[in-house]
């Protein structure tokens, strides 16, 4: 799937994205932590084919958190303190 295509159905879950330039590990734009898109900007400029995407953790995203199961332990404590939220 193109960024940019995952861009607006990050947009439609009330996500907000961040592009990350190809062969990178994360955002090289010094305000990236600043930046909102609508689904009227042009998406396909701002999150080109060659790049990838990520996603604002934080308010910016309705709160969003990212949970890491590194270990086995950590899933099982999962299961008990979390809640399922059918995103992946």
């Amino acid at each position: 799937m193109p960024p940019s295509t995952a861009a607006r159905l990050y947009l439609a879950r009330g996500w907000q994205p961040v592009a990350i330039p190809a062969r990178k590990k994360g955002p090289v734009d010094s305000e990236w932590h600043l930046a909102r898109y609508s689904a009227s900007d042009d998406l396909e400029a701002r999150f080109p084919a060659t790049g990838n995407i990520g996603i604002l953790l934080g308010a910016a995203s309705g709160n969003l958190a990212d949970v890491d199961y590194d270990a086995r332990e950590a899933y099982e404590m999962a299961r008990v303190f979390l809640f399922r939220t059918g995103a992946r």
